[in-house]
Order: structure tokens, then sequence, then C-alpha cells
């Protein structure tokens, strides 16, 4: 008989709460008395916390009276868990941290007593997102009923303009990129799908109006490890970066694609895909004078057209 059925029959033995011990276990399962040892082990592995009674009417006894097993955790693994929960409670974007509270605090009712008096890591953020929780709480919430239920909801939204615009949405997805929540929708104005930011909905109202989702719809068909496929094309640049920023950006993922050639030890050339013209023109713009352009040349002719402005702005005030 193997060891699994071993276990699985001592089980049924302690399941009936008494002490048991451990000859007598032995016998039952006609194995020897070093075996129960072991097979005690492997159930605590699994979750079933077996007591040692001492003394002469002593023996083995199962804590949970039933066969379903307690939650077991390593200490790597409850350390996992109280990092992870540090970090969610940290998020401005984290909408259900209410009910995740609640169901931690279920889950570390299980640690021993040292670990449910838990000191939070400390998670400091520089480019977090910025939210009112309230208002994406409850943005949030029409969204999830909505998409559950296939209702069309209206947003008053901030297009790239700056310009308040209204706009009838069918929602199909949630998903969170870049500190940001976004939409999938498809929109009634436009007839086509697009993704739309959460915080960029000035207000949502649920329409109570049903529409039917395209059958061919598949998410992966709009998202994948890089955002929302079907944004703006992707633009491929060259710079020459050197001293500070390149060690940043080998920490950072700044696009497809994304390869450092080192020339010496304080100076490399990035290659690397982007998206959105606006965004790269700002990218390249904060490295300053540790960056030049190299390709493509619309980027380079935005760069020294905006450089030469910005000249022409203080060249102004000393006039």
């Amino acid at each position: 008989m193997g060891k699994a059925s071993m276990c699985i029959q001592m089980l049924e033995i302690l399941n009936n709460g008494r002490v048991v011990k451990i000859s007598e276990l032995a016998n039952l399962l006609d194995t020897n008395p070093r075996n129960i040892i072991e097979y005690k082990k492997e159930l605590e592995e699994c979750g079933y916390y077996i007591t040692s009674v001492p003394g002469r009417y002593g023996g083995l006894k199962l804590e949970q009276h039933n066969l379903i097993p307690a939650l077991f955790f390593k200490e790597e693994e409850k350390e996992a868990i109280r990092e992870c929960y540090s970090y969610l409670l940290s998020k401005n974007v984290f909408v259900n941290k209410d009910h995740f509270e609640r169901a931690m605090a279920k889950v570390m009712s299980t640690f021993d007593n040292s670990m449910l008096d838990i000191s939070l890591t400390t998670v400091l953020e520089k480019d977090s997102a910025i939210y009112e929780r309230d208002k994406l709480q409850m943005t949030y919430n029409i969204l999830k009923i909505c998409i559950a239920k296939s209702l069309m909801v209206e947003v008053d939204y901030i297009n790239s303009k700056g310009n308040n615009v209204k706009k009838t949405l069918k929602p199909y997805d949630l998903y969170i990129y870049n500190e940001n929540w976004f939409l999938i929708a498809d929109c009634v104005e436009t007839g086509r799908f697009a993704q739309f930011k959460l915080s960029k909905m000035e207000t949502i109202k649920n329409l109570n109006k049903h529409f039917s989702k395209d059958p061919f719809y598949k998410k992966s068909d709009y998202l994948d490890e890089d955002g929302y496929k079907k944004n703006d094309e992707w633009y491929d640049i060259k710079l020459e970066v050197s001293g500070y920023y390149l060690s940043r950006i080998k920490e950072k993922t700044i696009g497809k694609n994304q390869h450092i050639e080192m020339i010496d030890k304080n100076k490399g050339i990035l290659t690397v895909s982007m998206q959105y013209k606006f965004n790269i023109i700002n990218f390249v713009m904060g490295l300053g004078s540790l960056c030049k352009v190299l390709e493509p040349e619309w980027l380079v002719d935005q760069v020294v057209k905006i450089t030469s402005e910005m000249q022409n702005l203080y060249l102004e005030d000393e006039e």
C-alpha cells in the first residue's frame, strides 16, 4: 500500500477525535511505528494539525475533526502574503481594499499569534496614479454591473484634446495598465472598439439599455503584455543615452523590443519601439542633455524645434 493511502487511512482513524497510541495506529495500519511519525509529518505539511499527547494514555490526536485540511503556510509563504498585503493596500488604484482587508483577516487568523500583529512593508512610489477614490469606486462598480448584464452606459469623457465629450458605450472589459484603470468598450458614436481611461470619465450613467455582445469578441485580440493593442502605431526609436539616465533606463521597461548596446561604461545606444508621438517627445525631453536622438528624423526635428522655442523664451526675458 502506498504512502498516500496509509496517510488517508490514518486520518480516518484519527478523525473520531480521540487520542490514539502510535503503537495502536501501527497495528491498525499494519506498519512500523516509525512510519507513523513520517505519516504525521506528511499530513501536517498538507495542513492537518496532529497533536502529540504525552503520558501513559498519550498518543496522537487530530485537532481538526473533519477531513478538510486547515490552511497551512510555510514561513516564506507567510512573508510573501504580508508583503503582498502591504503592497496592495498602498495602491490608490485598488478599489476593493475594504473587502480585501476583511478576507486577509480571515487568512491571517490561521497564522500563529506572532503573525497577527504584522508591521506593513513600506511601499514608496514616485509615479503612482492619482485618483479620487470614491469617484473611482463608483465608476468601477457601475461598469462591473453593466459589463455583467450587458447594459450600455453614457459618460462625459475628457478626450486627448482636453474637451469634454458625451459618449455612449457598450462596456466589455476592465483592466489595469501602468497604475490606471481602463475600459474596453464599443463606442456607439464611432462604431468601433476603443479603450477609455476611468479617471477621464467625469460622469457615468447606467442607461439600463441592453445590448447584444459581439460573439466574436475576445479580450486577447485587444490586450497583450504591452497594453491595448489597437492604440496608435509603434515607432522605432534610437537614442544615444549617457550618465545617470542610462542606468535608470536599464531598470525600466520603456517599450517593446528594448535593447541597449554599450559604447563605454557611461554611454549606450538605446533602441526601442514606443507608442504615441506626444509621449515619445516627453520622454526624450525629460532626458535632457544626456540624450541625443539618432532616429527617426521626425523626432530629431521635434526636439530641435522645442529646444529652440524654449531658448527663445529665455532670450525674450533678457531683452
